[in-house]
């Protein structure tokens, strides 16, 4: 896609690096204008390039007491507002995407000062977790200030209605792939490999996989199921449940892969497994992007009625649902799908060819630079 640099927007964001959001690191490198980049924490404290406090001081007019100060006072909000306006000022900056509400809440009052437009991206424990929503008092001055707010579900657009969103603003916007996906060939006689991709969360309960997976096996007993990823106690959680049901030999832990990894593995697969539920502090789901990766694949997805999950997989036509916690029913579930790989073959089909064009970078890319980047409340 062509980039209009007489565009500059600051995309702000708390990770630096992370390797599960991808979908950030798609927004720096994709969007279709000239993007400066901030991490570093839920308030910016570097630059793609060079930590923040390292950049010119003669250039931002930021006097050198000052800078060693902040060197040793990072947190302070008012001389480190002070410094991220210089830069803003410096990069002339068009307007700010904030990721993830938190950030959006710390930018804004740069933002205010600048009278730079701000569009706040929720992704998922920002709009759900209730000790997030409380801390940030509801989101109260984004959904007064910013120009725009993204959710990427309909369950999601209407939690941020429910806390105070104007609808004027607020675009459901689903993430966008990498063509490295949609260019796989379709899955084609598969062998009995089911993968679940992400991090090893409560929301995300990689236990209800292994303890379905520990049904479907004792009716497919040479299925197998690889696990990408990583992150928290819970991966030991899982490991240790493959030893209990005896099905440590069909379980593969295989770490964090690249997307190229993930795409080739996602091709030999049979189905991808997510069984998302919303966890005991609220967090749910924004859409899983591995979902949307599987859709592109040509995989058919075995799931939950969760979030923004159901907002892309059609029960019984790309994909199989069933309601949180129904171990009984997803085992079932996998076991349709191991057993008649035409059925899954085709499930696949139909979604690879529903998201063709749904979910390509640049059908979404035009969405953000159209989502009422200039309003003006």
């Amino acid at each position: 896609m062509k980039k209009n640099n007489s565009i500059t927007i600051a995309i702000v964001h708390p990770n630096q690096n992370a390797y599960s959001e991808t979908f950030i690191r798609s927004h720096i490198d994709n969007l279709p204008c000239k993007v400066i980049e901030f991490d570093g924490g839920i308030f910016p404290r570097r630059t793609r390039s060079a930590d923040i406090f390292n950049l010119n001081s003669k250039t931002l007019n930021v006097s050198r007491i000052v800078r060693i100060f902040l060197q040793k006072q990072k947190e302070y909000p008012y001389f480190f507002s002070k410094l991220i306006k210089k830069i803003f000022q410096y990069y002339k900056v068009d307007a700010v995407l904030a990721e993830y509400g938190p950030t959006g809440e710390k930018i804004l009052p740069v933002c205010r000062e600048l009278n730079i437009p701000l569009i706040v991206h929720f992704h998922g424990f920002d709009a759900h977790r209730r000790s997030t929503i409380e801390e940030y008092g509801n989101y109260k001055h984004i959904f007064s200030e910013a120009a725009a707010v993204i959710g990427v579900s309909q369950k999601m657009c209407e939690q941020l209605k429910t806390l105070g969103c104007p609808e004027i603003k607020l675009h459901y916007i689903v993430y966008g792939i990498g063509d490295i996906f949609f260019n796989q060939r379709l899955p084609e006689n598969t062998l009995p490999k089911l993968v679940c991709i992400g991090r090893f969360t409560p929301k995300k309960a990689p236990y209800f996989t292994v303890m379905a997976f520990a049904k479907a096996v004792k009716s497919v007993p040479e299925a197998r199921l690889i696990m990408i990823g990583t992150g928290t106690e819970l991966i030991d959680v899982c490991w240790q449940m493959t030893k209990m049901y005896g099905i440590e030999d069909k379980v593969h832990f295989v770490g964090v892969k690249s997307p190229d990894e993930i795409a080739q593995i996602l091709s030999t697969s049979r189905a991808f497994i997510q069984h998302s539920v919303e966890a005991m502090d609220g967090n749910s789901e924004g859409t899983p992007v591995a979902v949307l990766e599987a859709c592109a694949v040509g995989v058919p997805v075995i799931s939950t009625f969760h979030a923004g999950i159901s907002d892309v997989v059609i029960h019984e036509k790309t994909g199989l649902l069933v309601g949180e916690r129904d171990i009984e029913g997803m085992a079932k579930n996998m076991v349709r799908v191991l057993e008649n790989e035409p059925f899954a073959r085709q499930m696949g089909e139909e979604a690879k060819e529903t998201y063709a064009t749904k979910l390509s970078f640049r059908n979404k890319y035009k969405k953000i630079m159209g989502c009422n980047l200039w309003y003006n409340p």
